[in-house]
């Protein structure tokens, strides 16, 4: 790629950045638009979005490496100044293939365009400083201080490495931490109303896109070198959709049969809900629950590209009575509890830096009522299954123990008939939980508890 092209790719992913930093916008939405809207040719998309998600991922690592350069903190200079520092430093530590004299001068010229002779000196001084002395950075000692150290080496906030370090040490901390700043694999779900995996397989293959078998759900393919995927006719045709391997081993925990009704609380956008539809091949009826329209349109239109015929849409708050559906009626549920998300910090770059402790505690008691409320709605004998991307015990673990607590008639139940075998040694399987990690499974962190409610 040259140099001229590289440009526009840095200038696309500065523009990105800015908006994410002064207005809040999700990164992965801002992409999206700009990708769509601009058309960058295949390298240039690769570059925007490494420059965007990694800058993002690493920020914590790169604001505290540019403090110790600068003449003021990068928090207290103007935004656009900040996100060129970032955005050059990120490129002269992280990525080896690009010339660090590049970076910093199309640093430089950021700054002529966004703004005044100062900030290109100012930009030079630094980010030459970091060229210089980028080799002997003097990171925080693991063994006197390991908060600080794997907060700054690995860019994560402090509250977060305090809570994992605590339940599992510095090793496995800092191996999630680590696993957390790896791009994610791009993993998609065959449709098996239209296909089947092998099948897919080689018609993306024909596609010139580079697939193998996923690990763990025998529907799972794994994408590299892959077009835009709505360019792809395989896509278009609806023969599959893109998800996490993690959430494709949910809905196989609900036995799903034949002419079922089913409740799915917080569906959209609707990955879980595609695939329950799926595997009930169009029968019965699935209630989709959201309390967003916005979303609920993005899983209709799933639907139709699918061929799913067998989901109904409903706006609804899930921690409300259901005015709908009746009581005792529904033979499954999937309570996909709205939660902190902090099992998929490798997948949304800029999540890290909007989570805070508070929520854990407050989504806490909206999981209890959702749950209570969900499963009023179950059959005797039927199955209901709890599910977060989350990694942290007040949102799984301890909210089955509330939930049992509250809800004696309900039991939980073995996983084992219903995850591949690889997984079955996992702890707490056997007694019906599953506790998923990036950095052990290669997957997001997820979690699923199965409740069977007695007969």
């Amino acid at each position: 790629m040259s140099e001229t092209k590289k440009a526009g790719a840095r200038d696309a992913a500065l523009r990105i950045l800015q908006q994410v930093d002064t207005r809040g916008t999700y990164a992965n939405e801002l992409l999206d638009q700009i990708l769509e809207r601009e058309e960058p040719a295949q390298e240039d998309r690769r570059l925007i979005t490494e420059l965007v998600y990694g800058t993002l991922r690493m920020q914590g690592t790169l604001d505290w490496v540019l403090d110790r350069l600068g003449r003021r903190p990068v928090e207290t200079t103007p935004s656009f100044l900040r996100n060129i520092l970032r955005l050059g430093a990120y490129q002269i530590l992280f990525l080896e293939k690009i010339p660090v004299s590049a970076a910093v001068n199309e640093a430089v010229k950021l700054g002529r365009k966004y703004g005044h002779p100062g900030w290109m000196s100012y930009i030079n001084g630094v980010l030459r400083a970091l060229v210089r002395k980028k080799e002997e950075i003097p990171w925080p000692d693991p063994q006197k201080d390991p908060v600080h150290y794997l907060s700054v080496r690995y860019s994560h906030p402090q509250w977060i490495v305090e809570r994992w370090l605590k339940r599992w040490g510095l090793a496995e901390t800092e191996a999630l931490c680590a696993a957390n700043n790896q791009a994610p694999e791009l993993t998609i779900r065959a449709n098996r109303l239209k296909t089947e995996p092998e099948e897919l397989k080689t018609l993306l293959e024909d596609e010139g896109i580079q697939v193998r078998q996923g690990r763990y759900a025998p529907e799972g393919l794994v994408l590299t070198d892959t077009a835009p995927l709505r360019s792809l006719a395989s896509f278009r045709k609806g023969l599959f959709s893109v998800q996490d391997e993690s959430s494709m081993l949910i809905a196989p925990l609900l036995d799903l049969q034949p002419g079922h009704i089913v409740l799915e609380t917080c569906s959209a956008p609707g990955g879980k809900t595609t695939h329950m539809a799926e595997i009930l091949r169009n029968t019965g009826k699935i209630y989709a629950v959201d309390i967003h329209a916005g979303k609920l349109q993005l899983l209709i239109r799933a639907c139709e590209r699918l061929g799913i015929s067998n989901v109904v849409p409903l706006l609804q708050d899930a921690s409300q009575p259901y005015k709908d559906i009746s009581y005792q009626s529904v033979d499954r549920i999937l309570v996909d509890a709205p939660c902190s998300g902090l099992g998929v910090l490798r997948r949304r770059a800029d999540a890290r830096w909007r989570k805070t402790l508070d929520q854990i505690h407050l989504l806490g008691e909206l999981q209890q009522r959702i749950l209570m409320n969900a499963s009023a709605l179950l059959k005797p004998g039927g199955v209901m299954v709890y599910s977060t991307c989350s990694t942290e015990p007040e949102e799984n673990k301890k909210q089955i123990e509330y939930f049992l607590n509250k809800r004696p008639e309900f039991n939980l139940d073995s996983l084992i008939p219903w995850l591949p075998e690889a997984l079955h040694c996992e702890p707490d399987v056997e007694k019906g939980q599953l506790q998923l990690l990036p950095h052990r499974h290669g997957t997001d962190g997820f979690f699923a508890a199965r409740l069977v409610r007695r007969s």
